[in-house]
């Protein structure tokens, strides 16, 4: 599951993580935040902002509390302790063991608190049980097949060992000794008591430390927080875990919804609906097709994969070595996009040298935190011997490119389809071109873009799938595949026919063949065909209403399990460390922040009128905000000398050179912490003049679109790993929260 959210349409109290809620969180331009703010005006719902940055939502939350950057886990682990200590969680919820008891609560998925761990004090993990679930087939000798891998737990009315599925309610505290089929004993703990005594390592007090506020503070937030269960729920989005350690905070922050019986009902803590019609199933079979290759080995960012498998953990054994650390982490509970470090595998070759590298509307010199470093990786020819580039402009990393492919807008033609974030609703959105693409044609006659280049590219290298019968269709004809167009349309009349819509109306077609551009390629499909499609393009999609996510109180295509205990991250040695990660929630150091040469930890966010990057092209935006500022705190900047408006450099310790920005002074920052919005500071993008060979003139550089600073150009960098960018150990995500500044004056102070 990609994430869950508060459901803002029933729910009572939001507590909001590392969203911004009022600026950049899905579903949709703003719907989520301008819902949250109509019912809070009607005295529906409160909710509090934990973010060191006061985000603009501040002006309507009921309380906003500015912890340390990076220390949402403590601050969660603190509201957890005081939950735990207070009796203040939903425990009959808890006790419900499987789905079906936890749908007579409201709930469309249960937690496994009451599910009994093998955990061996003395022997620890020489005990090759040790952290495993106890499962059926570890106590009976009889062929148990699938029942066999079913939990125990002690059944709450009789005390007796039973399996999950057999018990309404279970035991969330138990704790004993259990007789395997083998004749040895072993002792036994709940999910629920192994989280419990992770949180109870720390006091209060000190998560309150750590995260830099009161304790006072953690104790009102949590009872507030859990006075509205079970219609209370997190808001959580990237800030809440986007550093090193951030996916045990991530973790921490989650089970908060666990703890006040918040999962899967409505008004709590929701996942998405589901899509509302698919474009894999239906008429044309666009997934699979005679000759299909599929990828294999390794990935240069080594997730999905496990480093006990490599062969340079293999060969280190032969050796007598010890096998950690590894060159660099493996993460195989990552299941994609780890761009960072696919770079840093490329960088250092490692697990295998790169033979070519296409980036398809990437940056990320300028997008990742530490980002320049891998300047020198895409200039080495030796790193990168081919480097090609799909995009609209040339920007701080395709300057590199060997060949620049250009690619369409989305206005022009970049076709695709959406179904929901979270939380709740049911649909799949649709998007096809508004305008006829500007882009250069092929000589018969198609627009130079992203889906033109790879299928001529397949068709040149003689790949199935592609040409004159690339697609499947279910009657057993095939189906031509020359052009975007052969792909999408299809794709959307399996979503029209998934989604069971009816034909259009003759005035939807007309209006349709009269205003998308699209229509000319309507004999792709068949009459029946493009008639659906027609409705689906009409309305932009299929959306389901928001009553029917629901059955009574209880989401519909719930996730059914959650894990107060993962047993499969227990079971996963780390592969820097040596050792195996905590299967429950734990309080991860982060980096070291704030140095006497380098006092403020710098955090990053993205303002309401930009995208992450290309949006300095976006004319009226720029004349709004020509440029972002370095916002600090007042009491710093006073301490500093500092005045509002004036020109400051920020410096880290990988940028003593430092970048030059405006300072802006307020109040809604943390005293301590520099921030700075993302999208301004372009090196190109036509803020510079670029050389083209054989070209007479050039297009002038525009300095207003290299206004302002790039917070990712400040970014530390971890010299374990040959000086590339931070990253967490265990999902893989680079650090946006711990890198440290200095700011001075640019009128002579400072380095």
């Amino acid at each position: 599951q990609v994430e869950l959210k508060a459901d803002p349409w029933s729910c009572r109290y939001i507590l909001v993580f590392g969203a911004n809620l009022y600026e950049a969180l899905q579903p949709g331009v703003n719907t989520y935040g301008a819902t949250v703010a109509n019912r809070h005006s009607r005295g529906q719902v409160k909710f509090c902002i934990v973010d060191p940055r006061g985000q603009k939502a501040i002006a309507h939350a009921d309380r906003w509390v500015a912890i340390k950057p990076g220390s949402d886990g403590a601050f969660a682990m603190g509201l957890a302790r005081w939950i735990l200590e207070n009796e203040a969680f939903n425990r009959k919820y808890l006790e419900a063991p499987n789905e079906r008891a936890a749908r007579k609560f409201g709930n469309g998925g249960y937690v496994n608190a009451s599910h009994l761990v093998i955990w061996d004090e003395e022997r620890g993990y020489d005990n090759p049980l040790h952290g495993r679930f106890l499962r059926l087939e570890h106590i009976h000798h009889e062929n148990l097949q699938e029942k066999g891998a079913s939990f125990m737990v002690f059944s709450k009315k009789d005390k007796a060992l039973r399996a999950y599925q057999d018990v309404s309610r279970a035991d969330i505290e138990a704790q004993g000794q259990v007789r395997l089929k083998d004749g040895s004993t072993v002792s036994v703990k709940t999910a629920f008591l192994l989280m419990k005594e992770a949180v109870f390592e720390h006091s209060l007090d000190h998560y309150a430390k750590a995260c830099g506020v009161r304790r006072e503070t953690i104790e009102e937030v949590a009872r507030e927080f859990s006075s509205h269960a079970p219609r209370t729920a997190v808001c959580q989005y990237h800030g809440a875990g986007n550093y090193v350690g951030g996916t045990y905070a991530a973790y921490a922050v989650a089970v908060l919804n666990a703890l006040t019986g918040s999962l899967e009902t409505r008004g709590g803590y929701c996942s998405g609906g589901g899509p509302a019609g698919v474009w894999n199933k239906g008429n044309y079979n666009l997934v699979d097709f005679p000759g299909k290759r599929m990828p294999k080995g390794v990935k240069l960012s080594r997730e999905k994969s496990s480093y006990q498998r490599s062969s340079e953990y293999r060969k280190k054994l032969a050796r007598g070595e010890n096998p950690y650390p590894a060159r660099r982490p493996w993460f195989p509970f990552t299941k994609g996009g780890l761009c960072v470090e696919a770079l840093a595998g490329i960088d250092e070759a490692y697990p295998y040298q790169c033979s070519a590298l296409f980036l398809y509307f990437f940056n990320p010199v300028y997008s990742i935190p530490g980002g320049f470093r891998f300047k020198e990786t895409l200039q080495d020819v030796r790193k990168v011997p081919l480097l090609v580039s799909i995009d609209i402009g040339i920007n701080e990393s395709n300057i590199y490119a060997d060949y620049i492919i250009p690619d369409v807008t989305y206005a022009e033609g970049q076709y695709g389809w959406l179904s929901p974030h979270a939380p709740c609703f049911s649909f799949t959105s649709v998007r096809t071109p508004a305008i006829e693409p500007l882009t250069q044609k092929t000589d018969d006659g198609r627009p130079i873009c992203l889906e033109t280049f790879l299928i001529d590219l397949a068709q040149e290298l003689d790949l199935p799938g592609f040409g004159e019968n690339g697609i499947p269709g279910n009657d057993g004809t095939f189906y031509p595949l020359r052009q975007p167009e052969d792909f999408y349309l299809r794709a959307f009349s399996n979503i029209a026919q998934s989604a069971g819509l009816p034909r259009a109306s003759g005035r939807t077609l007309k209006f349709v063949d009269s205003n998308y551009p699209v229509a000319k390629f309507k004999a792709i499909l068949t009459d029946d065909e493009w008639s659906r499609t027609a409705r689906l393009l009409s309305r932009g999609g299929v959306f389901h209403h928001y009553e029917s996510a629901f059955e009574g109180d209880v989401k519909r295509n719930s996730v059914k399990r959650f894990c107060l205990y993962n047993e499969d991250l227990a079971s996963t040695i780390c592969s820097i460390t040596g050792k195996r990660f905590s299967g429950t929630l734990s309080l991860e150091p982060g980096l070291k922040q704030a140095t006497k040469e380098y006092p403020f930890t710098l955090v990053s966010f993205k303002r309401a009128l930009h995208t992450q990057s290309r949006t300095v092209w976006h004319q009226v935006a720029m004349e709004l905000w020509p440029e972002n500022f370095v916002i600090m705190n007042g009491q710093d900047a006073k301490g500093l000398g500092l005045s509002h408006g004036e020109m400051v450099v920020v410096r880290g310790p990988f940028n003593k050179e430092g970048v030059e920005g405006r300072l802006f002074v307020t109040e809604a920052v943390r005293p301590g912490v520099v921030a700075v919005s993302i999208s301004y500071g372009h090196r190109q993008l036509g803020a510079s003049r670029v050389f083209v060979k054989g070209v007479a003139s050039y297009q002038s550089p525009d300095a207003r679109l290299g206004g302002g600073i790039n917070p990712n150009e400040l970014a530390m960098l971890d010299s374990r790993f040959n000086d590339t960018p931070y990253v967490d150990l265990v999902g893989g995500i680079p650090d946006f929260s711990s890198s440290v500044v200095r700011v001075d004056s640019v009128l002579g102070k400072g380095a």
